[in-house]
């Protein structure tokens, strides 16, 4: 489903139910949840690797490559784009699959976001949803791929499956960002097409209209840290990037051996290596996640002050 937008709304619908809100999608937040996913892939590679790492004991091979010859790179490219066209289509699939659960007839198609990038999408034109199915519909090829992918991985350990992995998480930010909006309002609200026919409608009693503060600002603080997180990984892969383009060299961000330790990246003429301290990325991303936060909450005060 796509990404999209929130705006207060009062469009009635029927005498009783009146379109409180609606998700639309919007050029700034199309720019931000691009940027989102695109660091974000950086941050569910490790996370993966790290995951299978500590439930296994092994190390998964993903964090030492050799030089690679430009018939290599051009193949991993080929491959990489692969892996990732397979987990859109499958993305897309399911949340079509769960739509036809709760009667809908769902559409697939391509579309470009205001920044000119493609993307894939699944809609079900004039079907109403609950809340909590809607949230079914958001969330469901995230978990479906996440459990599937990862019992693959420990079955066939390649860094290949990180990929596929990391690509659908990355993928699901939209989808995670409106399930989070979504729970903001109460289960008595239904999820149709907004006035215009493009996004996401939130329908109920005028009363549905308030959302719960509570679950507002652990939704914000939610999004925050994983916005937060992505863009102290997105930051350290440009660094990478940069070190990897100077063709040898050491990046160290952190002290090793401690919680403060962030990440490692070495370059020399026989390859490269790479580790990264997750409890001091995730201490970054929750720390941004709470001044996004209560900066959230001001901002709200203000608007809301006459």
């Amino acid at each position: 489903m796509e990404p999209a937008a929130e705006s207060e709304a009062a469009t009635v619908a029927s005498p009783s139910t009146e379109l409180v809100a609606e998700i639309r999608l919007t050029r700034s937040l199309a720019v931000q949840l691009t940027l989102v996913a695109s660091m974000g892939f950086f941050l569910f590679v490790p996370l993966f690797a790290a995951a299978y790492e500590r439930l296994t004991g092994r190390t998964l091979a993903a964090t030492e490559f050799g030089v690679l010859s430009p018939v290599e790179f051009v193949s991993g490219l080929v491959v990489v784009f692969g892996l990732m066209v397979a987990v859109t289509l499958a993305h897309e699939l399911l949340h079509g699959v769960v739509m036809s659960r709760y009667g809908g007839t769902p559409a697939y198609g391509l579309g470009v976001t205001h920044v000119a990038l493609p993307y894939a999408y699944a809609e079900s034109m004039g079907t109403s949803y609950t809340r909590n199915q809607a949230l079914i519909v958001l969330l469901a090829p995230l978990v479906v791929i996440s459990v599937v992918g990862f019992a693959l991985l420990l079955a066939f350990p390649t860094p290949w499956l990180l990929v596929p992995l990391a690509a659908n998480a990355a993928g699901s930010v939209g989808d995670v960002w409106m399930a989070l909006v979504l729970l903001q309002y109460p289960p008595s609200v239904r999820v149709d097409e907004p006035s215009g026919g493009v996004g996401l409608g939130i329908y109920g009693d005028r009363g549905d209209s308030r959302r719960r503060p509570a679950v507002r600002a652990v939704s914000t603080f939610l999004c925050g840290t994983l916005v937060g997180t992505a863009f102290v990984v997105g930051t350290m892969a440009v660094a990478v990037g940069w070190v990897i383009g100077t063709g040898r060299g050491a990046l160290d961000v952190g002290l090793p051996g401690t919680g403060l330790f962030i990440v490692r990246f070495a370059v020399d003429p026989t390859g490269a290596s790479a580790s990264i301290g997750f409890p001091a990325v995730l201490l970054l991303g929750v720390l941004i996640g709470v001044g996004y936060t209560f900066a959230t909450v001001v901002r709200d005060r203000k608007r809301a002050a006459p």
